[in-house]
């Protein structure tokens, strides 16, 4: 790693709301769903986060 991009490197958590995630409020086909679409890589984790919350 390069000595410039070392710097911006940080392990602040300030702003981060950890939320308990209730599985069941999803139902079974759509959690498959899901997780068909992010393991074929048409959908990012982070791209269904921000979808479904």
């Amino acid at each position: 790693m390069k000595k410039g991009k070392e710097a911006m490197l940080s392990d602040h958590m300030e702003g981060f709301q950890e939320k308990p995630i209730n599985y069941n409020a999803y139902e079974v086909s759509f959690r498959r769903w899901l997780v068909g679409q992010i393991d074929a890589e048409k959908m990012s984790f982070q791209q269904a986060r921000d979808r479904f919350d």
